[in-house]
């Protein structure tokens, strides 16, 4: 039909390590990804391991980790553990247009 696959999930590191041993390969996969960890199974580490050997691309989610950081730092974090794209949830922000603002740096 000409579109993407993907899964979203809040067991990211779980899933992202079963299609590695099934050798399966959708668009994406979207996942919480944060500094804090939150919603990151099996644990924050394992999570960050398996997205940087990951041939999926990850697209975070959950990245104010519940509203105990900024937009930019769960930004950051995600970029740097290696996710392809952002997903955030502009519900739980509290001042969208400095927050969005923030991401440009």
């Amino acid at each position: 039909f000409g579109g993407f696959a993907g899964f979203e999930t809040h067991n990211l590191g779980h899933l992202l390590r079963a299609l590695r041993e099934w050798d399966v390969h959708p668009d994406f996969v979207i996942g919480p990804v944060n500094p804090r960890g939150l919603l990151m199974k099996p644990t924050l580490a394992d999570v960050v391991a398996e997205i940087k050997q990951s041939k999926v691309p990850v697209l975070a989610k959950e990245l104010r980790a519940g509203g105990s950081v900024t937009l930019a730092e769960g930004a950051a974090f995600a970029r740097a553990s290696g996710v392809h794209g952002l997903v955030p949830d502009f519900v739980d922000v509290e001042d969208l247009a400095s927050e969005l603002r923030a991401l440009r740096g």
